[in-house]
């Protein structure tokens, strides 16, 4: 009996050893198991850092390449009209030559200029002996000179920039010349221009300054603009071009200007707006060109200020 019973205890530590050694084998494996799964994670975050790395790289490349095109493209716009301002009547080889082989566009570290075309009539084509064949007969269709008749030349504009990363960028423009005939307005002032009528006062042509506009007319009478009225310099309610105040009760009739085509129009008006007394472009001296120094009166004697129109 005491064998038997030996002999069970020694069957027990034996499997409860084997037991211990399976245990201890299994945490093992589990071990290296895990670090493989971590060793995986981090190779893939170290992967996708990589490629986010190169995505972002490169797009900032895109973008640099897009930004360099698009000032080349404003370049060209400029010199276009530094050239036409420069000559007033440029020839065919003045705009071509705005492009290459003649320059080499804008300076910017990095960028090399495979495309830099400035081209009158079609994008892309040999620069035309004249402009004569290219330039056509037609109204404006948008601008502050929307609807007057115009010599219009078009010029296609193509700058392709690329980077040493191999980024590449082309853009294009298209733009219109005009070139409009002075004719065309009821009054063109070279400087400043005055109304000042003392009865109604119709103006049915567009009107234009180079200077500033001085709109008055009498007490209790009306001037009207029927067309579009332009200003290079300032609008000025404040006092006449001869520092006359506009207080005075001498010329504080109502000045009508269109807000839209054919505004004023009679009898409805359908786009016509009453122009104040206090509706000066600005306040003051400045503006562009500057607005006269208001002058003192001394003993009643005003100074006066010489302006032409040419009708």
């Amino acid at each position: 009996m005491g064998n038997k019973a030996m002999g069970n205890d020694i069957m027990k530590s034996y499997g409860m050893k084997s037991a211990r050694l399976h245990s201890k084998g299994f945490a093992l494996i589990a071990s290296l198991l895990l670090l493989l799964l971590l060793s995986g994670i981090a190779i893939g975050l170290m992967l996708m850092v990589n490629t986010e790395g190169k995505v972002g790289g490169t797009d900032l490349q895109n973008n640099l390449a897009y930004h360099y095109a698009e000032g080349g493209i404003e370049k060209m716009t400029s010199d276009l009209a530094a050239a036409f301002q420069n000559a007033q009547s440029p020839s065919a080889s003045d705009i071509c030559n705005l492009g290459l082989p003649n320059i080499s566009g804008p300076s910017m570290v990095g960028v090399t200029w495979k495309e830099y075309q400035v081209t009158p009539g079609a994008l892309g084509a040999a620069c035309p002996p004249s402009l004569a064949g290219i330039q056509q007969w037609g109204q404006i269709s948008t601008g502050q000179d929307a609807t007057l008749w115009a010599q219009i030349i078009p010029v296609n504009m193509l700058a392709t920039a690329s980077l040493s990363g191999a980024q590449e960028v082309s853009m294009t423009r298209s733009a219109q010349v005009a070139l409009i005939p002075v004719f065309q307005f009821g009054v063109f002032c070279g400087a400043d221009c005055s109304f000042f009528s003392g009865p109604n006062f119709n103006m049915a042509g567009p009107v234009h300054t180079n200077g500033d506009l001085y709109p008055f007319v009498g007490a209790g009478s009306t001037l009207t603009f029927f067309s579009k009225v332009s200003v290079y310099g300032n609008v000025v309610r404040s006092a006449l071009a001869n520092q006359w105040p506009g207080t005075d009760t001498t010329y504080t009739g109502n000045v009508m200007i269109p807000t839209a085509a054919k505004g004023c129009d009679l009898p409805s008006q359908p786009a016509c707006r009453a122009l104040g007394m206090t509706d000066d472009s600005v306040v003051g001296a400045g503006g562009n060109p500057p607005r006269p120094v208001p002058i003192r009166y001394d003993n009643g004697i005003l100074p006066f200020r010489i302006w032409q129109c040419y009708l």
